[in-house]
């Protein structure tokens, strides 16, 4: 069964995400790959990134994300993590 649409964006305003962003840089360290956003909540310059699937490992996710954004198999154990943080957005107030 399905929410509507409706209630799966409310659904999805109210629950915590996993995400993974990527610091891809070039094999020397000296260049770093971002991607210019055009959409909320950050539209500018950002790292490759996305949401997290059940199950995904932070390293499986970003190379599944690799995959997806830039076409690029690259497998997990190559992916080095470096950092947790947790971000919220308010996006809109609680009644």
């Amino acid at each position: 069964k399905f929410l509507r649409d409706k209630e799966y964006g409310e659904a999805l305003d109210s629950i915590v995400k996993g995400c993974t962003d990527l610091l891809v840089t070039s094999v020397d360290g000296s260049r770093v790959l971002v991607g210019k956003r055009s959409v909320h909540p950050q539209p500018d310059w950002w790292f490759i990134g996305g949401r997290m699937l059940p199950g995904d490992t932070p390293a499986s996710s970003c190379a599944r994300i690799l995959k997806r954004e830039l076409g690029l198999d690259v497998p997990a154990e190559r992916i080095r993590f470096v950092c947790a943080a947790s971000l919220a957005w308010d996006r809109r107030g609680q009644e």
